[in-house]
């Protein structure tokens, strides 16, 4: 099978997942060295097992992602990797296995399931797959163990990263850990999660080396900047320091240790250890306790630093993004990037070291997003638009010689607030000779067939889209002829239920009614771009409603071909008919001036099309969020959501211009904007 390619959060989970490398299955065991040691080793380490200097010097990772798992993986040459997942909650949890190897594609292994020490496992007697990905799915208080080895016995020695992403349970923060004795002898493992990013953090330890019971940690650096984190261990009464520490990471780097490592814990000591990042930077970091070979996840409280920022907007009109009316005489306070209170001023308590603006009756919203742009990977772009209060876009496909570019493009920026946060699709996905490599971009994935689909969207997936775009357009708009070969239902069906099995939406481009009535018998989640022949099918706008598809219109797109009143007439449709709208302006899809900063043409479109100024201010923030998979996070200013604000002079509710008056902006917690008008 071969896939053409063109061109080139949360509290600590109530989950135990730990990895440990094994041996070979064949006595005697031999670690043989690594092939390729890692750049800056000292030759003295050169000696020791392959597996143990990997684990010794960890290779970057990357910018960490939310609900994900990394951990150090070896296979061939000696090695196979035993992953044991143990669901201590109360509901299934739900994921996917994801291996890279350490040049960044994928690692192609056989996976297995059995017991460790058991025959299952050493013969790899119940094999699940080979490929370099694998759903899992845990029922409370189940536990699976997945081995994963070489593919042909003899292979040489692989080492790379594993990733654990999951949708719609609890994934997130848990360490792994591993020792090898002189014997080469595996007694324990280590890897980290992305537990949500700290600048500050307390972990309780309960030491008694001479029973065999240690305190573990796992930190990585989710930034592009190194880090320096201080420790300072107390004693029981939290006031007595007993010794300080300190750790650097480079950007993307992990650690993992037991604290008697890091420094002179007694033999016997219960206490705690605070971990502060020494220059307000963040990191993640998870613990666990080892007692006599078996692991407990231990919480990790996140606390804050003293110098934490706390920043109150006051005096203004809220309009929160969820579609509520105005609240007048509005506070919205934010401590570090997020939102901690929103209310009146007699229901939110502002701290006395909190920096207070008066916004004088400005009106208050949450950031906005622009779901459907290209050339989004442009720091110029992504200016622009943070600094008209369009805080986060989401590219919808781009022309580069380098394929995989835009995650690593999107994970180097997403720290600093002075661009809009990017979400992509990395590439789409079509038929081969369909849309748009008809229409000359050839940074595109072709799959032609239901198997090459569902590989198609792991490939994509597995390096790092925030979701799946694929493209069903037979040309009857763009070509005046429906010639062009689409995906069948088959195929389609296919790219969904990998993509929903693994967490998230796909967005289907569609120009026509055509092929609108099979995307909707697909069963894709959102439509990009509003047909522009006429929609007068009222049943197929009935379906579309109840299955809570939304639509984002690209008005302004059509405006540069004449074909904005007919795309207007059906948006008003649409919106009669209850349908969910999402912003989205198809920005430097055609050689065209299109809007960049606040896209206010594409506003006045919507508004032609009957969208009042609230639901216009709805379809930006809360439906948007929801199409970028951010809804939890973003597009309404509610406690606990990044702080993306937007304060703008005057009253958007009664003319929508008024959004182009910036007040203030603020990304993630910091003011990119102040203009104190």
């Amino acid at each position: 099978m071969s896939l053409p390619i063109r061109g080139r959060s949360a509290t600590l989970a109530r989950l135990l997942v730990f990895a440990l490398a094994l041996e070979a299955f064949s006595a005697p065991y031999q670690y043989q060295a690594d092939p390729s040691p890692r750049p800056g080793a000292s030759n003295s380490s050169s000696s020791k097992p392959a597996l143990q200097r990997m684990l010794e010097n960890p290779r970057p990772l990357g910018a960490v992602m939310p609900s994900s798992l990394f951990a150090q993986v070896a296979v061939g040459g000696g090695f196979s990797t035993v992953f044991t997942f143990l669901n201590t909650g109360g509901s299934t949890l739900t994921g996917t296995l994801i291996l890279t190897a350490a040049d960044g594609s994928p690692m192609r292994v056989n996976l297995a399931s059995g017991n460790p020490g058991s025959d299952a496992v050493r013969t790899g007697a119940s094999n699940l797959a080979i490929g370099s990905s694998l759903p899992i799915t845990i029922p409370p208080g189940g536990t699976e163990f997945i081995v994963a080895s070489t593919v042909n016995p003899g292979d040489p020695a692989r080492t790379g990263w594993a990733r654990v992403e999951s949708y719609g349970g609890s994934l997130g923060s848990v360490a792994t850990f591993q020792q090898i004795d002189a014997q080469g002898m595996l007694s324990n493992s280590a890897g980290v999660t992305s537990a949500d990013a700290v600048q500050a953090a307390t972990i309780p330890v309960d030491d008694d080396r001479s029973r065999n019971r240690y305190t573990g940690y796992a930190i990585a650096n989710p930034g592009t900047e190194s880090i320096s984190i201080k420790g300072a261990l107390f004693d029981g009464d939290l006031n007595v320091p007993v010794n300080n520490f300190a750790l650097a990471l480079g950007p993307g780097q992990q650690l993992a240790k037991f604290f008697f490592e890091s420094t002179a814990v007694p033999e016997k000591f219960k206490g705690s250890v605070v971990l502060t990042e020494q220059g307000g930077k963040k990191f993640s970091v998870v613990a666990l306790v080892q007692n006599w070979g078996l692991y407990t996840t231990i919480p990790v409280i996140p606390t804050l630093p003293a110098a934490k920022s706390s920043l109150a907007l006051t005096n203004g009109t809220l309009v929160d993004g969820t579609g509520a009316g105005p609240l007048r005489n509005a506070v919205i306070l934010i401590n570090d990037d997020r939102i901690d209170g929103v209310g009146t001023l007699d229901k939110v308590k502002i701290p006395p070291n909190a920096r207070i603006i008066d916004v004088r009756g400005a009106t208050i919203l949450p950031g906005f997003l622009n779901t459907h742009v290209h050339s989004a990977f442009s720091e110029s772009n992504l200016q622009a638009w943070a600094q008209a209060g369009v805080t986060t876009v989401r590219d919808m496909g781009f022309q580069a010689e380098h394929m995989w570019w835009p995650m690593s493009f999107r994970d180097q920026h997403m720290q600093s607030p002075r661009f809009a946060r990017i979400v992509t699709v990395g590439v789409p996905i079509s038929t081969p000779g369909g849309y748009p490599l008809e229409n000359g971009n050839t940074t595109v994935l072709t799959a032609a067939s239901p198997e090459e689909a569902r590989a198609g969207t792991n490939l994509i997936l597995d390096h790092g889209a925030d979701l799946i775009k694929v493209s069903l357009e037979s040309g009857l708009i763009i070509k005046g002829i429906p010639d062009l070969p689409i995906f069948n239902k088959e195929e389609s069906t296919a790219i969904v239920d990998v993509a929903h099995r693994r967490g998230v939406p796909v967005s289907v481009h569609v120009t026509a009614v055509m092929d609108l009535a099979k995307a909707v018998d697909y069963g894709f989640d959102q439509i990009a771009h509003m047909v522009a022949d006429e929609l007068e099918d009222e049943q197929l706008t009935a379906r579309m409603v109840a299955r809570d598809i939304y639509w984002i219109p690209t008005l302004e797109l059509w405006s540069f071909y004449n074909l904005a009143p007919v795309a207007v007439a059906n948006l008003r449709r649409f919106v009669s008919a209850g349908g969910m709208v999402a912003l989205g302006t198809d920005f430097s899809g055609a050689p065209k001036p299109f809007q960049l900063g606040m896209p206010m043409r594409e506003m006045e479109l919507m508004q032609e099309a009957g969208m009042t100024p609230l639901q216009i201010i709805v379809a930006a923030t809360r439906n948007a969020a929801h199409v970028c998979n951010l809804d939890r996070t973003l597009g309404s200013l509610e406690r606990g959501k990044v702080a993306d604000v937007l304060v703008v002079n005057g009253d958007p509710l009664q003319d929508i211009h008024v959004l182009a008056n910036v007040r203030l902006v603020v990304r993630s917690g910091t003011i990119i904007r102040d203009t104190g008008n």
